[in-house]
């Protein structure tokens, strides 16, 4: 394959954006890797970001042309109820991913490796729960 190299971020983020009920928990705000300029003077609200977490454990001594990637998703909201529900929102839609082009990234599958877990985030006093995935995609972008 021949390309630029693949931000599986920009995948995952256009995959969620266009499942519906994730969407509409989200508020239809969905970032990657980290809130955008001037967006936390409206936190704690409903959100995901999408940011990468390691990976390449899978074929990182091969020369296959597909990578699997870790990605943590923060899903915040205004309780730890509300982030709750968003996660498990997200958790559904990926179990549900059966390999599709998002972005031009083809993505062959992705595995929620931790279900969701909520906390307060002691720095901002934010709710939220994270998500961690596994997700199997093209290295480079064809």
């Amino acid at each position: 394959m021949s390309g630029e190299a693949a931000d599986p971020t920009l995948a995952i983020a256009a995959y969620l954006k266009a499942q519906e009920p994730v969407w509409e928990a989200a508020e239809e705000r969905i970032f990657r890797p980290e809130l955008p300029e001037g967006e936390d003077v409206h936190m704690p609200r409903a959100c995901i970001l999408v940011r990468p977490a390691g990976g390449g454990a899978m074929s990182a001594r091969d020369f296959l042309p597909f990578i699997d990637s870790r990605l943590d998703l923060i899903c915040y909201g205004s309780t730890r109820l509300q982030a709750e529900n968003i996660a498990r929102e997200v958790a559904a839609a990926l179990k549900d991913l059966r390999g599709g082009k998002w972005e031009g990234i083809p993505v062959r599958w992705a595995r929620v490796s931790a279900q969701p877990a909520s906390a307060i985030d002691p720095n901002t006093n934010w709710a939220f729960a994270l998500v961690s995935i596994q997700v199997y995609h093209a290295a480079r972008v064809p």
